[in-house]
């Protein structure tokens, strides 16, 4: 500092430098449980030699994990209607939070939220061999910005291509004794 002769005023100055360090982390993953079909359901290793057909129903778990972060916001090409997950999540915010089941760890949280999907035409159109389906997270950090984590799927979906095989036809041509019989 440098006292000044003429007020008594003292000046001083302060080089002052900081770093903002975030430890933050998210992920989000994604996976089928279950698929309906007229009242039949399958499950875990069912699911491996399963191709979605319209007007089944689709179960999906989403599981988002994270720590340091102050909200999170899903979405998901199958649903637009995921909730947001609400922060503070601690070692005492366990239970349901806004439709998503919470786990506390003390260093984070780990939340899921299940959803069911029917596959209807616009899922099967285009001629996809398979229903794609993405899942995003992003979570804001304290201090600003985001950290964003995202997972896919992708189910089968039934062959749904026609074939035609002509029939086995035979031709008879002529008057009452059916002169001539022509085959193939």
């Amino acid at each position: 500092y440098t006292p000044s002769t003429d007020k008594q005023v003292y000046r001083a100055a302060f080089n002052l430098s900081y770093e903002l360090v975030t430890d933050a982390g998210l992920s989000i993953g994604k996976e089928l449980i279950k698929a309906e079909r007229d009242g039949a359901s399958l499950e875990g290793e069912e699911l491996s030699d399963y191709s979605a057909d319209i007007g089944d129903e689709l179960t999906y778990r989403l599981t988002v994990t994270g720590h340091g972060v102050d909200s999170v916001t899903v979405k998901d090409t199958l649903s637009s209607s995921i909730p947001q997950i609400t922060i503070p999540i601690n070692d005492e915010d366990v239970g349901t939070n806004s439709g998503w089941d919470i786990q506390g760890n003390g260093n984070g949280f780990t939340a899921t939220y299940t959803y069911t999907h029917t596959v209807n035409d616009t899922d099967i159109a285009g001629g996809s061999s398979s229903l794609h389906n993405v899942a995003t997270a992003v979570a804001t950090i304290p201090g600003g910005g985001t950290i964003t984590d995202q997972d896919e799927y992708d189910v089968p979906l039934a062959d749904r291509t026609i074939r035609v095989t002509p029939a086995d036809i035979t031709i008879y041509v002529g008057g009452e004794g059916y002169e001539a019989v022509v085959d193939d």
